[in-house]
C-alpha cells in the first residue's frame, strides 16, 4: 500500500471522521478517503477495488450485517481479505457478536473462512472470497 494505495475510512459519525482527518493531517498522511456512509451502502467505493478490509469493534453497531457483508463482497477484489475483530457477545453482556453467526453470514455471501479464533473476550476472523 504505502503512498501508492488508498484507504477508505467509512463511518456514519461526522465526529469520528473529523478526528481521523485531523490525525491524518497531523501525521502527513494524504491517501485516506474518509467518507460518511454506512457499511450497508458504500456507494462511493468502486466495485472490485478493495484489497483488504476490516471490521474492528464495529459489526455490533451495523444494523443490517448481511447487507453490509454483501456490499463489501461487491467492493472487494477476488484476491481480497476481510479481517474481523469483535468482542464476544456473551462475554460483554450482549455487546458484541457471535463468531458462528458472523461466519455464517460471510459464508452465505460468498466468503470462505481462512482463520477464526475465539479468545477470552474477543474473537478474530479472516475471510476471503470463495
Amino acid at each position: 500500500m504505502g503512498d501508492e494505495g488508498l484507504v477508505y475510512a467509512v463511518d456514519v459519525s461526522d465526529y469520528y471522521l473529523m478526528r481521523l482527518r485531523k490525525k491524518a493531517a497531523k501525521l502527513g498522511i494524504k491517501n485516506i478517503d474518509a467518507m460518511r456512509t454506512s457499511a450497508e451502502e458504500l456507494d462511493e467505493v468502486p466495485d472490485n477495488s478493495i484489497d483488504r478490509a476490516s471490521f474492528t469493534l464495529s459489526l455490533y453497531y451495523i444494523g443490517d450485517k448481511a447487507q453490509a457483508i454483501t456490499r463489501l463482497r461487491q467492493k472487494l477484489n477476488n484476491d481480497g481479505l476481510v479481517m474481523v475483530y469483535e468482542p464476544i457477545a456473551s462475554r460483554f453482556l450482549g455487546h458484541g457478536t457471535e463468531t458462528s453467526v458472523i461466519t455464517a453470514l460471510f459464508t452465505a455471501r460468498g466468503f470462505e473462512p481462512q482463520f477464526v479464533k475465539r479468545g477470552l473476550l474477543f474473537w478474530t476472523g479472516l475471510y476471503s472470497p470463495a
